[in-house]
């Protein structure tokens, strides 16, 4: 019935139709409208009769620089009339549907639109054709909107289309439905949605006349994701709000590549969006407002750092102004990995074009994945352990591509950092254990750790001026104000195998001021306790000052300095010691390098001070030439046993033809095993690998012996020996067959010898030039005072005792006098013929043992009267 209805209808009011819409449209046109065909037919829209054009061309309005004169070109264009309506000759179309065409729609910069093609018409109600449509279909119909003035285009390619509602010649008010392929949208110079593929459910308003189109809340699947979208749109203005509450983070700059977004080109995961763009009639550029929240996004910082499983909100805006200077991001991040370390944050980024920064949050973060960003790895080694950080700061920026890891340390950061068991190396320094805590401002830290250095407890605290500057490299140093202890210190520990120099110095860019407290300090058999100093470390020295420490059961004060030059280290100490058991001091000091004297043969109690300079290169290989030393010292309670070179002056005693006769070498040498003496003061000097020792005498236990003399680096020596050989006379000498041994009226004698050569095979000898020059000195004394009693009796007796006129010469030559003496004494001797007279004295003792000898000696030397 219906169908017979729609058939009847379509043939009666066929040429009325056609010719009421012809007539109505080449009344209302102001344009050119060309159809290739017209047709009615009652099936091309069930139940409606249509009215059917086909090859439709209608030519747009003129504007300026038109990119086209094509307003619309479609395939097929279709109005649908109510059957009702035609049987009650109402001629106005409720449908229209368009087919396989264009529509062109352009303003140009004067905001003139292309679509003024419909003429004003003041009594619409006398036309038998008014449009009053109802439903709006779209079959594969190109899009295209231009505004020049505002810089914008929309390209979409529509599928399907639907749309029901009120629409007419003037308006469109309809709920729309399709699928789009969205060419592109061009906005501020953006492109937005390009490529995407939109299903549409759209509530909206369109007046064609005044080019107003408002779009009410609708929705729209982005190539998967559902946004919900609201606005409008003016030749002068529009408002846009897109929002999600599922939205793949990394599309959405990819589908509004805004400039002001592209911080989200590397976010990832999911969120809930809510963007709004708007633009007014006073505003030359959109602004822009974001607001996302996640609860499981990522973004990719840059090549190195990122952060992921975040549960975050934020916004952004490109301010009032809509530019780069009035942009603002601000960010709650609740929770999430940075790196995947937990990791929390605020922060407020403003002014994009001069970016300034503020932050705040914490941080558990891996020792070693934190070397690695600042550059700590190419200073320590083997690193591993925890760090907890809180932090807050603030910086400017010059521009958006500076915002990095480095360059936000670098600025006014304030962090609150706790670690536990970090582990890590230092040249030869093995840290391990430590837990403490530090405290940065700006680019001061100051810190409090402990655990152990190189297995030995180790607590410091103290400041660290430039570290950050210095990690990346844009400071030549680091300053370091600090206080350490530590338990104990093996240099062994310090010290690798390999040829480097110093291998235990620290790096030169550490500018270093430390106390240091050691509880001991070891070093092969140097072990000293209660150690403390304070250090300066420089790139030129190393200074220790207030040195203190215990040793040898004893006490040093010191200080030292250490200058690089080259290759070399300069070093130059001055010290004090107390109370230095000698014994233990020799055994510290590997018995200074030598195996001649040794800390076996010692015992005694050592006071002095030092100054001794040397250089050393690498390993502490010390240049034996380059050293010099002063030394001023007293040994106390002293006591020399089992030493070596004392077998050799027994062994010279013993193989004299004389002394053998008066000296019992064997009983010498046991008294030689053990001396004593109770005070030896004097000064030593180190020069031209030589120790030089000046004259000084030992006073013993078995005889009071003057020493001097020099001992080299090749183990040589050169030592002038003087003693009284009555002191080394046993009671079984003096008191043999000659009689007992008297003094002849001169005094004790003393014997001079001269030790030289290698110290395991020395040589003696008897050395005349020290003995003349005694002789000289003792002569020079008695004329002193001999002068002195002259000079006295002159005052005392006046000089009417005195014989003017009488010679008065003294001849002072000390050689003619002895000769004088030992003339004098052989002439009465032979005279007198007094045996016991010649018997008495060690003179003549040793002259009846000549005379009793009838073998001739092997030495090198014999002893007359006069080598005493």
């Amino acid at each position: 019935l219906l169908g017979s209805l729609l058939w009847y209808a379509s043939v009666k009011y066929e040429e009325i139709l056609k010719t009421v819409v012809l007539s109505e449209l080449n009344s209302r046109l102001k344009t050119e409208m060309k159809v290739e065909s017209l047709d009615v037919s009652p099936f091309t829209e069930l139940p409606f009769v249509s009215l059917n054009f086909q090859e439709v061309f209608i030519s747009s309005s003129k504007i300026q620089e038109a990119k086209s004169d094509t307003l619309a070109y479609l395939s097929s264009l279709s109005l649908h009339f109510n059957v009702f309506d035609l049987l009650n000759e109402d001629f106005r179309a409720r449908k229209i549907s368009l087919a396989e065409g264009l529509i062109n729609i352009e303003f140009d910069a004067a905001g003139l639109g292309n679509t003024n093609v419909i003429k004003a018409q003041d009594d619409s109600l006398s036309s038998p054709f008014l449009l009053k449509l109802e439903a709006f279909k779209a079959k594969n119909v190109h899009l295209i909107y231009r505004h020049k003035r505002d810089g914008i285009l929309v390209d979409e390619q529509i599928h399907t289309l639907k749309a029901f509602g009120k629409i007419s010649d003037s308006e469109i008010d309809a709920a729309l439905s399709g699928a789009i392929t969205s060419k592109s949208i061009l906005s501020d110079k953006s492109i937005y949605l390009e490529g995407e593929k939109l299903d549409a459910e759209l509530n909206f308003y369109f007046n064609l006349e005044t080019n107003q189109f408002e779009l009410r809340p609708s929705t729209l699947d982005v190539s998967g994701s559902q946004i919900e979208v609201q606005g409008n749109w003016s030749s002068k203005a529009y408002s846009w709000v897109v929002q999600s509450n599922e939205v793949e983070l990394n599309s959405v700059y990819a589908k509004f590549p805004n400039p002001n977004l592209s911080f989200l080109e590397s976010a990832k995961g999911k969120a809930e969006l809510k963007l709004k763009i708007q633009k007014s009639e006073k505003q030359d550029d959109a602004q822009l407002d974001l607001d996302f929240k996640s609860t499981s996004a990522s973004y990719r910082i840059d090549d190195q750092f990122e952060l992921s499983s975040l549960k975050l909100e934020g916004s952004f805006t490109n301010g009032n102004r809509q530019n780069k200077n009035t942009s603002e991001v601000n960010l709650v991040l609740s929770g999430g990995k940075f790196n995947g370390n937990p990791f929390s944050t605020t922060l407020k980024l403003q002014n994009f074009a001069k970016p300034s920064l503020r932050h705040e949050g914490s941080a558990s973060l891996n020792f070693v994945q934190l070397s690695s960003w600042t550059a700590l790895d190419s200073i320590l080694e083997t690193t591993e352990g925890n760090l907890q950080v809180d932090f807050s700061g603030s910086g400017t920026f010059k521009k958006l591509d500076d915002l990095s890891l480095r360059n936000i340390l670098l600025k006014e950061l304030e962090a609150q950092i706790d670690f536990k068991a970090l582990h890590f190396s230092l040249n030869e320094l093995e840290f391990g254990g430590i837990d403490g805590s530090m405290q940065l401002n700006g680019q001061k830290l100051n810190y409090e750790a402990s655990g152990e250095l190189n297995q030995q407890e180790l607590e410091t605290k103290g400041l660290i001026v430039g570290l950050i500057p210095q990690l990346y490299g844009l400071s030549s140093k680091m300053k370091v104000e600090t206080e350490v202890f530590i338990d104990g210190v093996d240099m062994q520990a310090f010290n690798s195998d390999s040829d480097d120099e110093l291998t235990f110095g620290l790096p030169k860019w550490i500018w270093l001021n430390a106390k240091v407290r050691l509880n001991s300090f070891e070093w092969n058999n140097f072990l000293a306790s209660n150690v403390s100093f304070d250090l300066q470390h420089r790139p030129s020295y190393i200074r220790l000052n207030e040195l203190q420490m215990s040793l040898a059961k004893g006490d040093l004060l010191a200080q030292a300095t250490l200058i690089k030059q080259d290759e070399y280290w300069q070093v130059s100490t001055l010290c004090e010691f107390k109370k230095i058991d000698v014994k233990a001091l020799f055994f510290a000091f590997n018995q200074f390098g030598q195996n001649t004297l040794e800390d076996r043969h010692l015992e005694g109690i050592l006071n002095g001070s030092a100054n001794v300079e040397f250089t050393f290169i690498k390993k502490l290989a010390i240049q034996p030439e380059s050293i010099f030393g002063e030394s001023d010292f007293s040994i106390y309670k002293g006591r020399l046993l089992s030493f070596e070179p004392f077998d050799a002056v027994a062994d010279y005693f013993a193989s004299n033809f004389i002394l053998k006769r008066v000296f019992k070498a064997d009983d010498l040498r046991k008294e030689m095993q053990d001396i004593h003496f109770d005070t030896l003061t004097n000064t030593l000097l180190i020069r031209d690998e030589q120790i030089s020792l000046p004259k000084m005498r030992i006073k013993s236990s078995v005889l009071d012996l003057d020493l001097d003399g020099t001992y080299n680096f090749k183990d040589e020596v050169d030592f002038h020996l003087d003693f009284y050989i009555t002191d080394l006379m046993s009671r079984s000498s003096s008191e043999s067959k000659f009689g007992e041994i008297e003094d002849d009226g001169t005094g004790r004698k003393k014997v001079f010898l001269l030790m030289s050569g290698n110290i395991d095979e020395p040589e003696f000898s008897l050395d005349k030039e020290r003995k003349k020059e005694e002789r000289k000195k003792k002569v020079q004394s008695e004329t002193k005072v001999l002068k002195e009693l002259i000079k006295e009796k002159v005052i005392k007796g006046g000089e009417e005792n005195l014989d003017l006129e009488e010679d008065f010469e003294i001849d002072w030559s000390p050689e003619d006098e002895q000769e004088k003496k030992r003339t004098s004494s052989t002439n009465d001797s032979a005279k007198t013929g007094d045996a016991d007279k010649q018997a008495k004295g060690l003179k003549g003792l040793l002259k009846k043992l000549k005379q009793g000898d009838t073998t001739k000696s092997e030495w090198e030397f014999d002893f007359e009267d006069d080598d005493f």
